[in-house]
């Protein structure tokens, strides 16, 4: 919205005459004071200054149509999140800044009451924000910048996404023809590439809902726990594909193609461990280990990955059950939150 700087002369006056009355215009104008309320305790600010640019054709300003206008308009401007996306963000800055100084100039003799502090607290809060045009633009131009770099670098990662995404799974038959440590390779790369992990090397955070219920074979007893787990930056890969780890260490044997929770899968051996990756899909589905333990003998312990899902490019098993002699955990999880730095939907 534009305002002449005429407009708001004598504002001052204007404030003090109108604090202390109420509106005695005909009922029309008070229907769209009315309707500029609604709107903003509906949160639709646009609505609210075009109503009020109606009622002011009729009262003049206000000392209530100033304060809604003041409100409505620092909402719009949501902290400064889009202040150098153009001149019109700044130049709205400076009107909240106009407007704020003439209600709190008008009213201070009026003594302290909530909307004043309010208005007052959004004149302080402006101050961290370029005072005038020079010093907006020398911002400006740095975040046009960095801008350009994010461009260039979100570029050059769609090209590597987009190249991944292109690399070939390696068949049942093909893998077959393969030596044992290539066949491994083969397996953990197929997931990979299946689960879309390559993906997750540009994550920034990560943060998973997990509501796990666990019954107890031998009291009969179930226990539900909720948490939330969080991983940032350099970890995300590592901890959420553990297969990158894997690669590297190279600490795997062949183990064939054996049935696991009724599908053929692929199995790979790491000393008491089993790996079982589904031929079909290429996605893991279950662990299985044999620990020996003093006096009581060997215990085994299953872990079965289910219900594979999407987020952003990327399949997460979203209920894991696990199973040994004394208890049954069945694990829920859903990710409430990826914060990707470059993934985005240019990547779709």
């Amino acid at each position: 919205m534009n305002y002449s700087n005429k407009k708001y002369i004598g504002l001052l006056i204007l404030l003090l005459l109108s604090f202390s009355t109420v509106f005695s215009q005909d009922a029309i104008t008070l229907l769209k004071f009315e309707t500029a309320e609604k709107a903003f305790n509906s949160g639709d600010y646009e609505k609210v200054l075009h109503q009020l640019d109606e009622v002011e054709k009729t009262t003049g300003v206000m000392s209530k149509t100033l304060y809604l206008r003041i409100v409505s308009e620092n909402a719009l401007f949501d902290n400064g999140t889009r202040l150098y996306e153009s001149t019109n963000q700044f130049e709205q800055l400076q009107r909240i800044r106009q407007h704020a100084s003439s209600y709190l100039k008008a009213l201070a003799d009026q003594g302290l009451d909530d909307k004043y502090r309010e208005i007052n607290r959004i004149s302080e809060s402006l101050k961290s924000f370029p005072q005038d045009f020079d010093e907006w633009e020398v911002k400006y131009k740095e975040v046009l910048l960095i801008v350009e770099k994010e461009r260039e670098e979100e570029a050059r990662i769609t090209e590597e996404i987009k190249k991944n995404e292109q690399l070939k799974q390696l068949t049942e038959e093909e893998i077959k023809n393969l030596n044992p440590k290539e066949k491994v390779q083969s397996v953990l790369n197929n997931f990979i590439i299946a689960s879309g992990a390559h993906r997750a090397k540009y994550l920034q955070s990560y943060r998973m809902n997990v509501t796990s219920t666990t019954f107890n074979n031998i009291n009969k007893l179930s226990q539900d726990t909720t948490y939330t787990t969080k991983i940032f930056t350099k970890e995300i890969p590592i901890q959420l594909f553990r297969e990158f780890e894997w690669l590297e260490k190279n600490n795997f044997s062949f183990g064939g193609i054996e049935r696991f929770d009724g599908k053929m899968a692929y199995v790979l051996k790491e000393k008491t461990m089993k790996y079982y990756y589904d031929v079909l899909t290429n996605l893991r589905i279950g662990i299985e280990s044999i620990t020996e333990i003093p006096n009581y003998g060997s215990m085994r312990m299953t872990v079965l990955y289910k219900d594979y899902k999407d987020f952003k490019g990327m399949k997460f098993a979203t209920t894991t059950v696990t199973e040994t002699w004394a208890k049954e955990e069945l694990t829920s999880r859903s990710v409430i939150q990826i914060n990707e730095i470059y993934m985005d939907e240019d990547f779709r």
